[in-house]
């Protein structure tokens, strides 16, 4: 039996579905907002269950550091028969994928679901972690892959909460990793450590720094099937707006490393004509630089007509006590 290709067109702005999801899309580095339009997604025929995360809402909204906090969790079969969603797991703060039968988290049972029929769940004693910055938490449905279904890379869905304190370290995280999203140790040394520099030397405070990339978004040929499948996978949610008759800015809703990002969408969604969105920043507010070898932090700012720069070299202890090496 053939399923009905359903057609469904939301014009949101990026703002608005930044709101639902508690996160900001910029335009620029003065917080501009820009807008975005959905594609047409298109619906591929399946024939057993399919099972999703259609929504999360956390409870209290913006969990405080070091307490615990409630998620409830919509769950969907949008597949062509009935089938048993079994188990429903969630954890508090994990932006990397989960393979089937993951350990830790919080779990609940679904279920049998119909088609079309949609649960919500409460996962309680969720801990947001008691040292701030942004987290991730991420659901899956059917966390043990138990059921036969038509799509088995579906099942993941994000809520991010909580905001990075220092935006210039979770770029630098990002960038020294390469990894999709900023590890958490690596970003909370250079967090702390940029708090300390900026502290103890004031004359660098107003320096940041400025990638070659936007973080989140790319420029793509992409189809309605594919935007589709990346939307209901656990990269999304994600919105389009036309850039030429064929290239769309595709954004994403949590700020993914755009390197590794593009690898992951050439090689999952068949995505070919793919690039980086970048920034051109001229330099006008200097840079931040880390070396991990020799663990030195270089701070730069244009000098006088912007010909050229100075620099500052420093270094931060284990102890938080931070060296300025020289001055030049």
């Amino acid at each position: 039996m053939k399923k009905l290709i359903l057609l469904l067109l939301f014009l949101l702005s990026s703002s608005v579905l930044a709101e639902q999801n508690g996160l900001d899309f910029y335009d620029d580095q003065q917080g501009n907002p820009k807008a975005a339009a959905t594609i047409l997604p298109e619906i591929a025929e399946d024939s057993g269950p399919d099972f999703v995360v259609t929504g999360i809402t956390l409870i209290p909204a913006s969990p405080k550091n070091g307490a615990t906090f409630k998620a409830k969790v919509t769950v969907k079969n949008k597949g062509m028969t009935s089938g048993d969603a079994g188990l429903l797991k969630v954890w508090a703060d994990k932006p990397t994928s989960r393979n089937c039968q993951a350990d830790g988290g919080k779990s609940a049972s679904v279920g049998m679901l119909n088609p079309g029929a949609r649960k919500t769940l409460t996962v309680t004693g969720l801990f947001a972690g008691a040292d701030g910055g942004q987290k991730t938490l991420r659901a899956f449905v059917d966390s043990d892959c138990a059921s036969p279904e038509a799509d088995d890379n579906n099942n993941q869905s994000l809520k991010a909460y909580g905001r990075s304190e220092d935006s210039d370290a979770e770029l630098l995280a990002l960038e020294l990793s390469g990894a999709l999203l900023p590890p958490r140790a690596l970003y909370l040394q250079l967090r702390n450590d940029l708090t300390a520099i900026r502290q103890a030397y004031p004359v660098v405070k107003d320096i940041h720094h400025f990638p070659s990339w936007r973080p989140g978004e790319v420029v793509a040929k992409i189809t309605a099937k594919q935007f589709a499948q990346i939307n209901a996978s656990e990269l999304g949610p994600v919105t389009a707006a036309p850039l030429t008759d064929e290239l769309y800015v595709v954004r994403f809703a949590l700020r993914y490393n755009p390197i590794p990002l593009i690898t992951l969408l050439r090689s999952r969604f068949g995505l070919v004509n793919i690039e980086v969105s970048g920034i051109v920043s001229g330099g006008a507010a200097g840079s931040i630089g880390f070396d991990p070898s020799s663990r030195i932090y270089t701070f730069s700012q244009p000098k006088g007509c912007c010909v050229y720069l100075q620099y500052w070299d420093f270094t931060v202890s284990s102890t938080g006590q931070v060296t300025l090496l020289r001055e030049y």
